[in-house]
């Protein structure tokens, strides 16, 4: 595919408001956004549909990662190792 795909697009259909990415003739796509309660952070995810070929392409590779490590991790790890300089950064 000779287009770059990155940046954030917003959740669900995009609106006539937001910027077009440079490959939006030849596709359509769709985001989704989800918080989940105890999860280690947000769950997003993206499909494109290749309009003149039909094809359909889904991801599990859009990731969020917050700056410091969620709570759920001192239920895995002790809170000094959580707190810890360098934890969070070698973790993700």
């Amino acid at each position: 595919m000779p287009y770059k795909v990155d940046g954030v697009f917003p959740v669900g259909a995009p609106k006539p408001s937001d910027p077009s990415p440079p490959w939006a003739s030849e596709f359509d796509y769709r985001t989704l956004y989800v918080s989940l309660p105890e999860n280690a952070g947000p769950v997003s995810e993206a499909i494109f549909l290749h309009k003149p070929s039909k094809t359909l392409i889904t991801t599990d590779a859009v990731v969020y990662v917050p700056d410091s490590p969620p709570p759920i991790f001192e239920t895995y790890f002790d809170k000094a190792t959580v707190g810890a300089e360098g934890f969070w950064p070698k973790s993700v």
